[in-house]
C-alpha cells in the first residue's frame, strides 16, 4: 500500500464522507485494512498515492487542487516522524511515531488551507491520537 505522508493524518479525520462514493469506499477499505493488520507494509511516498487515485482532483497523476500543495504538506509530515519517503514501514510503526512526534499544533499550522479543514474532522479524531 502507498500513501502519501499528509494522507496518515487525515487518516484520523475520516468520517465516511468525501468527493464521491468511489473515493469514499476506497478510503473505507484502506481503513479498515489498517485497523485489522497493523503489521500491514505501507510505503510512504510525496505524489499520488493509494487514496488520491480516486479523487476527482487527481487528474494526470497529478494533484489539480491549488488550494494546498500536497507535496510540501507529505515532506513536513515524513520529516517530523523522522521517515523517509519512497521506504517501507509497518503501520504500527508509521502511527506510533506520529502520536509520538505530531503535535495538534501542527495540523492547525499545516492544514488550515485544506478544504476539508473547517470542517474539524481532522482536528476531533486527532486529539485522542488512537490509532486510526
Amino acid at each position: 500500500m502507498e500513501i502519501r505522508g499528509h494522507h496518515l493524518l487525515c487518516l484520523y479525520g475520516f468520517k465516511g464522507l468525501g468527493y464521491n462514493r468511489r473515493f469514499i469506499d476506497n478510503l473505507q477499505q484502506i481503513l479498515d485494512l489498517l485497523r485489522r493488520d497493523y503489521g500491514q507494509k505501507i510505503k510512504l511516498i510525496d505524489e499520488v498515492d493509494d487514496i488520491c487515485r480516486y479523487c476527482p482532483h487527481c487528474r494526470n497523476n497529478q494533484c489539480s487542487n491549488n488550494q494546498i500543495d500536497p507535496q510540501d504538506l507529505d515532506r513536513k509530515v515524513l520529516s517530523k516522524i523522522g521517515l523517509r519517503k519512497g521506504s517501507y514501514y509497518r503501520a504500527v510503526r508509521v502511527f506510533t511515531l506520529i502520536k509520538e512526534n505530531i503535535e495538534l499544533s501542527d495540523l492547525e499550522r499545516w492544514c488550515r488551507e485544506c478544504p476539508w479543514y473547517g470542517f474539524g474532522y481532522c482536528l476531533s479524531g486527532f486529539k485522542n491520537k488512537s490509532l486510526p
